[in-house]
């Protein structure tokens, strides 16, 4: 039997096997920095994302308000019987609007629109998101001027819109 024997200690002239510690110290840093940078970049990833959802929502609660006040100003004195009004036996008839308020001075005009209670200034809230929007509503000649401000966390939301009711266009 032929049994081989391995020398307690390494001389120099002999080959390393393996890695040295300080070898392995420096890979397991670089490789705890990449992780550290990974992760940081994943974290700020679903950061944007749930900033980006905040901002969708928000976005998503003006848009539905403005469709009703723009559904409300265009049935704003809208005669019975016309397409304005929404009904669908009258979706054929021609838009008719009362002119009534044609007479009254122009910055009058609109204070009846802005009086009604769907349209009157209001705060809009979700409070899932955390999300507070004041609107106020002022008129400016024949047009609707809205505003929205508010916040969501460290956003800030400002935002305005003008509106002209349909039936201000009879008006001559």
């Amino acid at each position: 039997m032929n049994i081989k024997t391995f020398p307690k200690h390494s001389s120099p002239r002999d080959p390393q096997t393996g890695f040295s510690l300080i070898e392995v110290l420096v890979s397991f840093t670089i490789l705890i920095i990449v992780l550290a940078s990974v992760f940081e970049l994943r974290l700020s990833s679903i950061r944007r994302t749930e900033e980006t959802g905040t901002r969708n929502q928000i976005q998503d609660l003006i848009r539905v308000d403005i469709a009703l006040i723009r559904k409300k100003a265009l049935r704003w004195q809208c005669q019975p019987g016309a397409s304005c009004s929404g009904s669908k036996h009258d979706q054929y008839q021609p838009a008719r609007y009362i002119t009534s308020h044609c007479s009254k001075p122009i910055s009058n005009q609109l204070a009846q629109f802005s009086a009604d209670e769907e349209v009157n200034s209001k705060t809009i809230i979700n409070s899932n998101q955390n999300i507070k929007i004041s609107r106020t509503i002022t008129t400016n000649g024949k047009q609707i001027e809205i505003i929205y401000s508010g916040n969501s966390g460290e956003q800030t939301i400002n935002k305005n819109i003008s509106i002209i009711p349909q039936a201000m266009n009879w008006c001559g």
